[in-house]
């Protein structure tokens, strides 16, 4: 992710790596292994300690919402680096240069995570 990126692109990669995660067990027909989860992996993927602020927040934001509750530990874990995220930088400061297309989303799904 080198180019600023709307929310939806980010989602659509994460999801991508979702679904081949997914499809990869079911190719192989491998069981699931406890506390196995697909976000997991596609967190692992996409993930870019370099990139922008905004768009690791976007990323952790998105892992959350795809946990849907089922993984209280993970959830936690990003909670904690969006957290840091925020900590490092007002939201004002990670939204400065930002359109409306690249984190109406986003704010979206921060406000029913209760993030903001």
């Amino acid at each position: 992710m080198t180019k600023k990126n709307s929310y939806e692109e980010v989602r659509c990669w994460l999801l991508d790596c979702y679904y081949q995660y997914c499809r990869g067990k079911l190719i192989g027909e491998k069981q699931w292994a406890p506390d196995e989860f697909e976000f997991g992996y596609a967190y692992d993927q996409i993930y870019d300690a370099d990139a922008p602020v905004l768009e690791r927040l976007m990323v952790e934001v998105l892992v959350i919402v795809l946990a849907a509750g089922r993984a209280p530990a993970a959830e936690e874990y990003h909670r904690q680096k969006i957290a840091n995220l925020l900590a490092e930088s007002d939201l004002k400061v990670i939204f400065y240069d930002a359109n409306e297309d690249e984190i109406e989303g986003l704010l979206q799904d921060m406000k029913i995570l209760r993030l903001v």
